[in-house]
């Protein structure tokens, strides 16, 4: 039974299904979110905001890159440290036009169903993980490297990010039915060992 990790509540999605998405009017905002560390790619992040001055990035989270980042990245970055849940969530959704996750790890983050709950498509790399979600169920693009990916977000029309939104709001459930079915499978392992 496949479950996908994240906290993202009923009235997260509905919030996020009302939004307003990118219309091509006013620069692209993209966000990264996460340990700013290695193993998350956030220097990735910074290459790719070189090759796209016109966009807008944000950086959320802290780690042992974050200095050494801030003081080299270009004048489109910003960052914005570790915000609680709730501000994150209502800063993404009002805030965020398309997520740039290039985790060079391969772990199933949760980064990815949270934002794809909160209506904000994804970009990453060609992981273990993303690879499949972008591939497989056509969730958002997975891409080779920092050059690629800015190429990539580079031709994204407002159209492309509404049928990843679509998308994702089919397969990204609520918080709460995906504890629902954890339990009720955790209850028929329960009743199968006992009988």
């Amino acid at each position: 039974m496949m479950f996908r990790e994240h906290r993202i509540r009923e009235g997260d999605l509905e919030l996020a299904k009302e939004r307003f998405t990118w219309d091509g009017s006013r620069p692209l905002r993209v966000a990264f979110s996460g340990r700013v560390t290695a193993v998350k790619g956030p220097e990735t992040v910074l290459t790719v905001a070189a090759q796209l001055p016109q966009m807008e990035f944000s950086i959320f989270g802290d780690g042992d890159l974050r200095e050494r980042l801030e003081a080299s990245a270009p004048a489109n970055v910003a960052f914005h440290g570790h915000m609680t849940f709730v501000q994150w969530k209502e800063y993404v959704r009002n805030n965020v036009d398309i997520a740039l996750l290039p985790h060079p790890q391969g772990d199933p983050s949760g980064t990815y169903y949270e934002m794809m709950g909160s209506g904000v498509p994804v970009v990453g790399v060609r992981n273990t993980t993303w690879r499949e979600l972008a591939d497989r169920e056509h969730l958002g693009w997975a891409e080779k490297d920092a050059f690629s990916i800015a190429a990539r977000i580079a031709t994204l029309t407002p159209h492309d990010l509404d049928l990843a939104r679509e998308r994702a709001f089919k397969i990204v459930e609520p918080f709460e039915v995906t504890s629902a079915r954890r339990m009720a499978h955790l209850a028929d392992i329960a009743r199968s060992a006992r009988s």
